[in-house]
């Protein structure tokens, strides 16, 4: 027997920043350095895509979520989709 349950989320982007937040490289050394969790930002909220060190990340604002990280691609969408 197969049991397949798929679950569907649908998130309100209120903001997101236009200029990069900071390199993923550099949001990991300092989360590391301070002993801070990664789980969870290593990839864009969105789309999945896994971040590489030299990657700029985009701060998104999530209506009744903390903020989230997307990548440059997903970003634009965004800010497209919010001007409409």
């Amino acid at each position: 027997m197969e049991i397949n349950k798929t679950t569907t989320k649908h998130y309100t982007v209120l903001d997101v920043t236009k200029d990069p937040f900071m390199t993923f490289g550099t949001l990991r050394y300092i989360r590391e350095k301070n002993n801070m969790e990664m789980e969870g930002l290593r990839t864009c909220f969105n789309c999945d895509h896994k971040f590489n060190d030299k990657e700029d990340i985009f701060l998104a604002i999530i209506k009744g979520k903390k903020n989230k990280f997307l990548c440059e691609k997903c970003k634009n969408e965004a800010l497209k989709d919010i001007k409409k």
